[in-house]
């Protein structure tokens, strides 16, 4: 469930995979399925035949793209704040909780939620 800082309690300092994001704009109605490894890499997909890949490191970077070409950098400071931007202009920023939800918003009025079971990542 990402990397957790030994000197901050149940804050996460990785992302869930902020990849979640990529084509953000666009996509923000898709639902998203994120499946997270314990190397900091994850793979997506939505219901629209999108898929995605990304790597976060331990400073809480996360770079990833998509399989249309898209490409995105996002971080996820200490106090659970991201902030991100894609290849196509659009930037978005949001938090993430203490139980592993993500709730992000970009530049164009989209928003978008995230919530973690287990290993796996829903967004609607």
């Amino acid at each position: 469930d990402g990397i957790r800082d030994y000197k901050v309690t149940g804050v996460q300092t990785c992302a869930l995979p902020i990849s979640m994001s990529v084509g953000f704009a666009a996509a923000a109605s898709a639902q998203t399925t994120w499946q997270m490894n314990n190397n900091g890499s994850s793979f997506g997909w939505d219901n629209r035949g999108n898929t995605f890949q990304s790597q976060t490191d331990r400073m809480g970077n996360t770079y990833g793209y998509d399989n249309r070409g898209n490409s995105y950098y996002s971080h996820q400071d200490r106090s659970g704040n991201i902030n991100g931007w894609d290849s196509r202009g659009n930037s978005y920023q949001g938090y993430s909780d203490r139980q592993g939800n993500t709730y992000m918003y970009d530049n164009r009025g989209n928003s978008r939620t995230c919530q973690q079971v287990g290993n796996q990542t829903f967004c609607f």
